[in-house]
């Protein structure tokens, strides 16, 4: 009896959650860059059902070429997002105490262009808080020693900020910044969320580098949790800065992309955090380098 209540909340949960966290981004460079034309950022919203465009000029950063992230408010308005250097508000202004997240020699030296890194900055509403405080879970990069012909840079900390909405001031602060998670070695453009079957927490995989270990973490009103590690599916080969990985809009499959596998497709467990029926498709006739 327990088995089938549980089975059907998961249900209920799944057809009554309905979000728009994901409905606006920013995309281009700052409008002093030396890119050409200078054509600023353009704010991307699919809040209404179809696709509007917002033009900025004159901003001189930040520049969304390599890492981008975003969140939008519950109504489809641009709320943060990050370039991998710091936090910004939707009016592309830095947060109180969001500036030089990922500190480091890879920060320093590619401060011009954006930080090197893609699909491994993840903006989330903190459950049970959503209208105050907002999560960003991160990777940063350090260089790899010594240096490899396939691997220039290593992923060694799973990082999370926290922002809070001040309700008295309205402004927006971030509370701590770059606290670690967890020290490891990750595939660096591994890092896919979904809700959980309750439509209140969140579910986190990242991956371990060159093996089939998949982390399962929890988001959940008392923080995040490292619930599982899953060894299912194909070993990751040593190409982590192909591909990325993302959940199907339901949560109920996980794909992603490595060069050495090309696509794998998982059925996800969004009551209990587990992967299952792994699938590989090959086509040795295309070329491709993510999935979306």
């Amino acid at each position: 009896m327990r088995i089938i209540v549980v089975s059907l909340y998961c249900l209920i949960s799944i057809l009554g959650y309905s979000q728009k966290y994901g409905n606006a981004w920013i995309v281009g460079y700052s409008n002093d860059s030396t890119f050409i034309p200078k054509i600023g950022k353009t704010v991307l919203n699919f809040s209404t059902g179809k696709l509007e465009f917002e033009y900025t000029f004159g901003q001189r950063k930040p520049d969304l070429g390599f890492t981008n992230a975003s969140l939008a408010t519950i109504d489809g308005k641009l709320k943060y997002f990050t370039d991998g250097y710091n936090i910004y508000s939707g009016d592309q202004n830095v947060i109180s105490n969001g500036d030089s997240i990922n500190f480091g020699p890879i920060w320093v030296d590619y401060d011009v262009g954006g930080y090197p890194t893609e699909y491994n900055h993840v903006f989330l509403p903190m459950p049970g808080k959503e209208s105050t405080e907002t999560i960003l879970l991160h990777f940063n990069l350090d260089y790899y020693d010594p240096p490899l012909t396939e691997r220039f840079t290593i992923t060694p900390n799973f990082k999370m900020s926290k922002i809070r909405w001040d309700t008295v001031t309205g402004r927006d602060a971030v509370l701590f910044k770059d606290s670690i998670i967890l020290k490891g070695d990750f595939i660096q453009k591994h890092m896919a969320c979904t809700r959980h079957a309750n439509g209140r927490d969140w579910w986190i995989i990242i991956e371990d580098y060159l093996t089939n270990n998949h982390r399962m973490f929890l988001l959940d009103p008392t923080g995040i949790h490292l619930k599982s590690i899953q060894k299912i599916g194909i070993p990751a080969d040593s190409s982590d800065w192909t591909g990325n990985s993302l959940f199907t809009p339901n949560g109920m499959q996980y794909i992603k992309y490595l060069r050495g596998y090309q696509i794998k497709i998982f059925d996800f467990d969004r009551c209990y955090g587990e992967l299952s029926n792994p699938q590989v498709i090959i086509n040795d006739k295309t070329s491709t380098s993510s999935v979306n």
